[in-house]
């Protein structure tokens, strides 16, 4: 059934339904679901339309979801074979995406306000081992520019919000990205999956700012 002839209440669920398909298949489940995932990590659309995640799906509904995702999850791009291909822009599980498109950051002034949204139960296991990657490839972080609204980058429901010295991050040469969709990407120190509370600057509550823990 097209999204098309649904009511609006449904065409919304649908779409985050095919969000979160996409989501599953582009940073995590390429290689369970049999598709082949570039290093950069794309995936020919016409493969996914074949997998049973996207049976009842068409092109047209993709690139909805890729210029309707508040978060920009997603990019989608005819490629110079003339074959249509997609990706994530971040959040990737799969070792074998590497070189997806992002910008290194060099200098203060390519970043805002460089925050982490987690969960205050994590506090005390954060301020003694720091924050981690876990099973990703990047520690994520916000990227906040003045006068403009959060995209990505964190949950709407974290309810404390770590703010990160990026000066001293970029003097102990701890490597920095920006993601296409404007997310602050670490690998921690000495690529290790690690960011240590020595580059914390202040832990606050995310709903009423109040300082929880300050260097």
């Amino acid at each position: 059934m097209s999204f098309q002839s649904l009511n609006p209440v449904n065409k919304s669920k649908s779409l985050v339904s095919l969000s979160k398909s996409l989501a599953y298949v582009l940073r995590h489940g390429a290689a369970k679901e049999g598709l082949t995932i570039n290093s950069e990590g794309f995936i020919r659309v016409d493969d996914l339309l074949k997998n049973k995640l996207f049976s009842n799906t068409n092109i047209k509904e993709i690139q909805e979801v890729v210029d309707t995702n508040d978060k920009k999850r997603f990019h989608m791009e005819l490629k110079s074979d003339g074959i249509y291909y997609i990706r994530a822009n971040q959040g990737h599980t799969l070792e074998s995406v590497d070189q997806v498109e992002m910008t290194q950051v060099l200098s203060v002034d390519q970043v805002g306000t460089v925050f982490h949204g987690t969960y205050r139960k994590h506090l005390q296991s954060i301020l003694s081992e720091g924050l981690k990657r876990m099973d990703r490839n990047h520690i994520h972080l916000v990227n906040k520019i003045e006068g403009q609204e959060i995209t990505s980058g964190m949950r709407g429901s974290c309810n404390m919000i770590i703010y990160i010295d990026v000066p001293l991050l970029l003097q102990d040469g701890i490597k920095l990205y920006l993601s296409a969709n404007n997310v602050a990407l670490t690998e921690g120190l000495n690529d290790t999956g690690l960011l240590p509370p020595k580059y914390f600057i202040k832990i606050t509550d995310a709903k009423n700012g109040v300082t929880i823990w300050q260097r």
